[in-house]
C-alpha cells in the first residue's frame, strides 16, 4: 500500500500539457516562406548580373518577405489573433525610428535607402529584416518548427561550405575570373571569404546541436558540422575563426554537465576537427596557401589588415564626431570615408582603395545611424541572448534546450563575427530568422512577453494593412528594378565590349533608369564614351572625337549628379575635362577634390599633370610629393616627379628618386624572375 500511495503522489506531481492548437493554413505558408529565405538565400547567384551575389539575395529576400508579409495580413484580417510583443521588440522600433531620421538627414539619401551597392543594408532592408522577424516570431510556436529550422541551417551551410571547400581543392566548376583576394581561397556563393565565414559561422553551432539531438538524420548533420568547420578553415578569414571558437564556448558553457550523455559524440567530432585541421595545413604548405601565416597574422596589430582596420575604425569615429546624433546616414561609410580616412590608412593601402565598410558593425552603425542606433540594435541583441538563455532554462524538453543553446551560439559568434566583418542580406536573414524562431517559441514560458488582442474595427485593420502592404511592396519593387539594372549593366558592358555603340548607349541609359542613385552605371558610360574619344583621337578624325569627349563629360556629370560625395566620379570627371584641354576647368574640379579627400592618389597625380599643362611645376611638384607619400612605389608618380624636378633645374632632388626608381625597378625585376 505504501508502494502505491507512493506512485500517487509521485503522479500528482505531473502536469498534464496543454494540447496544441492545431497550425493553421497561413502560418504552415508563412513557415514554408522561412525555410525557403533560408535555403534559398545562401545558394543563391547570378550570372547574368554585375554584382552576381548580393542583389539577386536581396530581390529573393524581399520577394519572399513580401509573400510572408501578405499571408500574416490575411490571416489577421480573416482570423484575427493576439499579436506577441515585449518591450525587447520595443527597442527594434526606436531603431527604426532613429534609422529614419538618419535617412531624412543622410550626406545621400538614396544611399541611406538602398544601402551601398554590394552590400544594400540602407533603411530598406532594415525594414525587410525586422518585418519577416515580427512575423516569424508570431509563426513559430512549436517545439519542431524550430528543430526544423536549425536543422535547414545545417544542410544549407554544409552545401554553401562544401563547394568553398571545392574552390580551395581547385575543383570550382565555375569559371569566376579574376578575384580581388587570395587565389583558392574558399568564397562559394558569397563571393568574398570574409562574407562567407560570416554564415558558415552561423550555420556550424546550428549543425552540432543538431547532431548532438537523437533523430535519425543525426550522421547528415555530423558530416554538415565536419564541412562547415573544414569551409571556415579554407576561407582563411580571422573573424570567421573568432567567431567559431565563441560559437562553441557558448555551446560548451550553456550545455555544461549537460553534455555527459553526448561525450562519445563531442570526442568524434573533436577527432575529426584535429585530423582535418592537421591535413589542412599540411595541404596548404604543399600548395602555397598559408594557414598558420594567416593565424599569426591576426597577432600582428601594427600591420597588414590589422593595421587597416584601426585606421578605418579611427575614420568611423571622425565621421560619428561630424554628425553626433543621426551619423552621416545608413550605408555611407564609403561616401563618407574618403573625406575622413587618415593619411596612415591610405599609405597602408598604397592609395588603391577606398574603404566601403568600418569592418566592425558597432562602428558601421555608429558611424551611419549615430549613437542612438547603436544603443538600440545592440540593446535588442544583448537583451534577446539574456532572456533566451532564461527560457533555456525554463524548459525541461531536451530537444528544445539543445536548439536554443545552438541559436544564442550563432548569434554569439555571428556578431563576434560582425565585430571584424561586413553585414550582408545573404547572411542576416538567416541571423535574424534564428532571433525570430526562438523568441517565438519561447514566448510562452516568458513572462514579459504579452498578447495583444487586436480589436480595431475592420476598416482600420484594412487601412494598416493597405500601408504595410505598399511600403513592402515599393521595397520589393525598388530591389527588383536595381537587379533587372544590374542585369542591363552587364549587358552595356557586353555591348560596348563588341562595339555595338548605339545599342550599348541605350541599354546603358535603361541601367541608370532601372537603378537610380547608383553612379557607377553611368560612370561606367562616361568611361565608355572616353576610350571611343581616344579611338577617334587616334584614327585623327576629330569630329567623332569632340562629339564623344564631350559625351564624356556630359554622362560624367549625371554620374556625380547621381552620387555627389563620390569622388571616383570626380576623378573621371576632371580627366574628361583635360582630354579637351579644359584644364581650368579639371583643377577647379580637383581643386574641390583634393580638399574632400586630401591623400587622393588619382587627385594629386592629375593636379600635378594639370599644373604643368597651365606651367605651374612648382605646384605639380607638391602634388606628386604627395603621392609617393602614400604610395612610395607609384612608377607614375616618380617619373613625372623626376622630369618635373629637372624641368625647374633641381637635378640632385631628381637624382634621389631617379635612384628610388631603379631600386624599384630592380625589385619588381628580381620579383618576376623568382616566379
Amino acid at each position: 500500500m505504501a508502494k502505491k500511495s507512493a506512485t500517487k503522489r509521485r503522479g500528482a506531481k505531473i502536469k498534464v500539457q496543454p494540447k496544441e492548437k492545431p497550425i493553421s493554413v497561413y502560418d504552415k505558408w508563412i513557415t514554408y516562406l522561412c525555410y525557403a529565405i533560408l535555403v534559398v538565400l545562401p545558394l543563391a547567384i547570378s550570372r547574368v548580373s554585375y554584382d552576381q551575389f548580393d542583389l539577386v539575395k536581396l530581390m529573393i529576400f524581399r520577394i519572399l518577405v513580401l509573400a510572408a508579409v501578405l499571408v500574416w495580413l490575411a490571416k489577421m484580417l480573416k482570423e484575427p489573433e493576439s499579436v506577441s510583443w515585449s518591450w525587447r521588440e520595443g527597442l527594434l522600433v526606436g531603431f527604426l525610428v532613429v534609422a529614419v531620421l538618419s535617412t531624412i538627414t543622410s550626406i545621400h539619401i538614396p544611399t541611406s535607402l538602398h544601402g551601398k551597392y554590394k552590400r544594400y543594408e540602407g533603411l530598406l532592408t532594415f525594414i525587410t529584416y525586422i518585418s519577416i522577424y515580427f512575423v516569424a516570431m508570431q509563426t513559430f510556436r512549436r517545439k519542431n518548427q524550430l528543430r526544423i529550422l536549425m536543422e535547414v541551417v545545417s544542410i544549407v551551410g554544409g552545401i554553401v561550405a562544401l563547394y568553398g571547400i571545392m574552390q580551395y581543392i581547385d575543383l570550382d566548376p565555375i569559371f569566376w575570373g579574376n578575384v580581388p583576394f587570395e587565389a583558392r581561397r574558399s568564397f562559394s556563393t558569397f563571393g568574398n571569404p570574409d562574407l562567407l565565414a560570416g554564415y558558415l559561422v552561423l550555420a556550424f553551432p546550428c549543425a552540432i546541436v543538431a547532431f548532438l539531438d537523437a533523430n535519425k538524420r543525426r550522421w547528415l548533420h555530423g558530416v554538415s558540422a565536419f564541412i562547415l568547420a573544414t569551409g571556415l578553415v579554407t576561407a582563411l578569414t580571422r573573424s570567421g575563426w573568432a567567431g567559431a571558437l565563441v560559437s562553441v564556448v557558448v555551446v560548451l558553457v550553456l550545455l555544461g554537465r549537460g553534455l555527459k550523455p553526448y561525450w562519445r559524440h563531442l570526442v568524434a567530432i573533436g577527432v575529426a576537427m584535429v585530423l582535418m585541421l592537421s591535413f589542412m595545413v599540411a595541404y596548404s604548405l604543399n600548395n602555397q596557401l598559408d594557414i598558420i601565416g594567416k593565424f599569426k597574422g591576426a597577432f600582428q596589430l601594427n600591420s597588414g589588415t590589422a593595421l587597416g582596420r584601426f585606421e578605418i575604425w579611427k575614420a568611423g569615429f571622425f565621421m560619428l564626431r561630424d554628425r553626433p546624433f543621426f551619423g552621416q546616414g545608413l550605408g555611407t561609410f564609403r561616401l563618407a570615408s574618403e573625406h575622413f580616412e587618415t593619411e596612415r590608412y591610405v599609405r597602408s593601402v598604397s592609395g588603391t582603395t577606398v574603404s566601403d565598410n568600418a569592418h566592425n558593425y558597432i562602428v558601421q552603425l555608429a558611424a551611419g545611424g549615430g549613437p542612438l542606433a547603436v544603443i538600440f540594435l545592440y540593446g535588442f541583441f544583448i537583451f534577446w541572448m539574456i532572456r533566451a538563455i532564461g527560457a533555456r532554462r525554463k524548459t525541461s524538453d531536451t530537444t528544445e534546450r539543445l536548439m536554443i543553446v545552438g541559436a544564442v551560439a550563432s548569434v554569439a559568434g555571428y556578431l563576434t563575427v560582425m565585430m571584424l566583418g561586413i553585414s550582408i542580406v545573404g547572411a542576416s536573414s538567416t541571423f535574424w530568422l534564428i532571433m525570430a524562431a526562438v523568441a517565438g517559441v519561447t514566448s510562452r514560458v516568458e513572462p514579459n512577453y504579452r498578447s495583444y488582442k487586436i480589436t480595431w474595427s475592420q476598416e482600420l485593420r484594412l487601412g494598416v494593412s493597405i500601408v504595410i502592404v505598399l511600403v513592402t511592396m515599393v521595397s520589393t519593387g525598388i530591389a527588383v528594378s536595381m537587379y533587372a539594372g544590374d542585369v542591363y549593366f552587364v549587358k552595356a558592358l557586353r555591348s560596348s565590349y563588341g562595339n555595338q555603340r548605339e545599342l550599348a548607349i541605350s541599354q546603358f541609359n535603361t541601367a541608370a533608369s532601372l537603378y537610380p542613385g547608383n553612379g557607377r552605371v553611368l560612370s561606367n558610360l562616361g568611361q565608355t564614351y572616353t576610350k571611343w574619344a581616344s579611338a577617334a583621337m587616334q584614327a585623327k578624325d576629330s569630329k567623332n572625337f569632340d562629339f564623344y569627349a564631350n559625351q564624356a563629360v556630359s554622362t560624367f556629370e549625371r554620374a556625380r549628379a547621381s552620387e555627389p560625395p563620390e569622388v571616383d566620379y570626380q576623378i573621371f570627371l576632371a580627366n574628361a575635362h583635360g582630354h579637351l584641354s579644359q584644364n581650368d576647368k579639371a583643377l577647379e574640379i580637383l581643386k574641390e577634390i583634393i580638399e574632400y579627400r586630401p591623400h587622393s592618389v588619382p587627385g594629386n597625380l592629375l593636379s600635378g599633370m594639370f599644373k604643368e599643362r597651365v606651367n605651374k611645376k612648382e605646384e605639380a611638384i607638391e602634388h606628386y610629393k604627395k603621392v609617393i607619400a602614400v604610395a612610395p612605389t607609384h612608377k607614375d608618380a616618380l617619373t613625372r616627379l623626376i622630369q618635373a624636378l629637372k624641368d625647374t633645374g633641381r637635378n640632385k632632388e631628381a637624382a634621389r628618386y631617379t635612384k628610388e626608381l631603379e631600386e624599384i625597378n630592380a625589385r619588381a625585376a628580381a620579383k618576376s624572375k623568382n616566379k
